[in-house]
């Protein structure tokens, strides 16, 4: 794994959900000779962090006037390009936190992926996660947080579809490789705010009308449980699955 080329740019002047466009490149600066350079030495998995203060000094030194920084209230992004055996490349935005706060004292955090792809599976955070949201809209028919993640962990089918039958693994390669791209599909497992799904089964209600419980979930995958929304049952959806403009024309006969 390499990186090809780093960038910093104020978060305004780059659309998030796009790679570099000739429009932007003279708000953005290809960093040489800069402590920014010691992410190449840094190896996949690991995490290093960069002060944004760093950032805009390069960025209104190539760029704009520190004036005309503050009056539009800028901030500033790291855009780096990975690429491996030239057959995996992909562009990763790393946001700076509180993006309309203060610059000082602000560091990227700069998660170094690992473009060869191995399995892994929803940590506990993540089900805990999805639990208290679940909770929060007042959708839970767990009696706890223990009784979701016993029943996740022992009696829920979390490795297939069951709707298309695709395992979780396959479905994660073909992400992680990029053979299928959305803007929220994760990037070489790097989740971040909006780019969270696909990467895992999720849990689908069998009645999308009822609440998220044992007996009414089955695990989907990101296409299937985009394609199903709540429009259909699960029998209904399976029927529609089989075959869509049938299962349409069925429904005006009845």
């Amino acid at each position: 794994m390499k990186i090809k080329n780093i960038y910093i740019a104020s978060t305004r002047m780059v659309n998030s959900n796009k790679n570099v466009s000739e429009e932007v490149k003279p708000f953005i600066k290809l960093v040489d000779n800069s402590p920014i350079n010691q992410l190449l030495n840094v190896k996949p998995g690991e995490v290093y962090f960069v002060d944004v203060n760093d950032l805009k000094d390069l960025l209104l030194f190539e760029n704009m006037s520190d004036k005309k920084f503050k009056k539009d209230k800028k901030t500033i992004d790291l855009i780096i390009d990975y690429e491996q055996n030239d057959f995996i490349s992909k562009q990763v935005r790393y946001k700076q936190p509180n993006p309309y706060g203060k610059l000082i004292n602000k560091k990227i955090k700069i998660e170094i992926p690992n473009l060869n792809w191995t399995y892994i599976k929803r940590t506990s955070k993540d089900l805990k996660t999805w639990y208290n949201k679940k909770v929060s809209d007042g959708l839970s028919g767990f009696e706890s947080i223990a009784d979701f993640i016993k029943w996740y962990d022992c009696d829920f089918k979390k490795d297939t579809c069951f709707y298309c039958e695709i395992t979780e693994q396959f479905l994660q390669k073909i992400i992680h490789n990029g053979l299928l791209t959305s803007k929220r599909f994760p990037i070489y497992n790097i989740r971040q705010l909006g780019r969270n799904r696909g990467y895992f089964l999720e849990i689908d209600r069998k009645d999308p009308n009822g609440l998220y419980s044992r007996e009414n979930c089955v695990s989907a995958c990101y296409f299937c449980n985009n394609d199903k929304s709540d429009v259909f049952n699960n029998e209904e959806y399976l029927r529609f699955f089989q075959d869509r403009k049938s299962f349409l024309e069925n429904l005006l006969k009845k």
